[in-house]
């Protein structure tokens, strides 16, 4: 009797997986014949689909330990990070870089200056490129309870790479933004 090929769709991690990825589990017994053959077909769309929406997730659960002031190192915002992690901030027209530790830092002294600081995902544009092991998030985002009192937009671009089999978040990247109808022609 033939056997069917393992699908490629297990390669990555489904959204499930993704919250135990940096703990360390035994890899699962091999599966027996009969278990070859129980799957579901995905086809390549289904499988981007299904990628983009783990990346997103991973976004959520990192502006979820924000807005939950969960600054431990169990946090969404320690996980899932390369150890090449980085952040780009910009203000007044120059950058700063951070790693994974100074990015928490740095939220948190905003927090305590502005303690009902809240972010907001607006909307997401996802693409993923898995062939290469890249993806990209470009995430419209509203930021209230700053000293201003007025709700700010930004622009995150948040980069993915496929890293041993596991989407791994690379780079955060943080720019001012403005809602375009707000803009006044007359």
């Amino acid at each position: 009797m033939n056997q069917l090929p393992t699908p490629k769709s297990f390669d990555s991690p489904s959204p499930k997986d993704c919250k135990d990825q940096d703990e360390q589990h035994p890899p699962p017994p091999p599966p027996t014949q009969q278990q070859q053959h129980i799957y579901i077909q995905e086809t390549p769309e289904e499988r981007l689909y299904r990628i983009s929406k783990l990346l997103e997730a991973m976004s959520i659960a990192d502006v979820d330990a924000v807005n939950n002031r969960d600054w431990s190192p169990s946090s969404a915002l320690f996980k899932n990070k390369a150890t090449y992690w980085e952040a780009s901030t910009t203000a007044a027209l120059s950058v700063r870089k951070l790693s994974v530790q100074g990015f928490v830092d740095s939220i948190k002294k905003k927090v305590a200056m502005s303690p009902d600081f809240k972010l907001r995902i607006i909307d997401f544009t996802t693409t993923v490129d898995e062939g290469k092991g890249r993806a990209e998030i470009f995430a419209n985002m509203e930021v209230t309870g700053d000293w201003s009192g007025v709700a700010q937009r930004n622009v995150t671009h948040l980069e993915y790479h496929l890293i041993d089999g596991r989407w791994l978040h690379v780079s955060h990247r943080t720019m001012p933004g403005m809602d375009p109808m707000s803009l006044s022609f007359e």
